[in-house]
């Protein structure tokens, strides 16, 4: 797991801001704090971690769209939409090969109950290329690795691919 470190501490608009290094503001009028999120019905020890920025309203429409942040030391990115106010969490990010890899929330909302609705942990990828997110999914995994037909075949085997496709990802970039 290679924990990604952006060279400069700050605030990155977009991908190509975090690629060059350069962000576009300095994270030094922000204070960042630690949420946790849980889930119905899981314990403590599965709850996630986001980070987020202090900033009032008005400072966020001005600042407009965020990729994510650096402290100096580990790469935060942008997890629901892109503005920034004050709900909104970043995750910490990992680069694995072509991909920055995170972890998210997802939610789902039943139709026939527009009251209801259960969120869900799930696994999101960054294209380091175009910035396009996408969910790390069975069916994305196997596909990707069709180029690597040993390790799609150990992957095929496996009883709970869902629990393994950061491994298999890492696995994939490394053999």
């Amino acid at each position: 797991m290679q924990t990604l470190s952006a060279a400069t501490p700050g605030i990155y608009k977009n991908i190509s801001e975090y690629k060059q290094g350069m962000p576009s503001q300095s994270l030094d009028s922000f204070s960042v704090r630690k949420i946790k999120y849980g889930f119905w019905g899981l314990t403590s020890k599965d709850r996630l971690t986001f980070q987020r920025l202090s900033i009032d309203a008005k400072a966020a429409r001005q600042m407009g769209k965020v990729f994510g942040f650096s402290d100096g030391e580990k790469l935060y990115v942008k997890t629901n939409k892109i503005r920034v106010f004050k709900i909104s969490n970043f995750a910490q990010a990992e680069s694995i090969g072509k991909y920055l890899y995170y972890i998210d929330i997802a939610y789902h909302f039943d139709s026939r109950l527009p009251f209801l609705w259960f969120s869900y942990r799930t696994e999101r990828l960054i294209d380091k290329n175009s910035g396009k997110r996408i969910y790390l999914t069975v069916p994305f995994l196997k596909k990707l690795m069709a180029a690597k037909p040993e390790l799609l075949q150990s992957f095929k085997k496996e009883k709970n691919q869902s629990r393994k496709l950061k491994e298999y990802l890492e696995a994939f970039y490394v053999s």
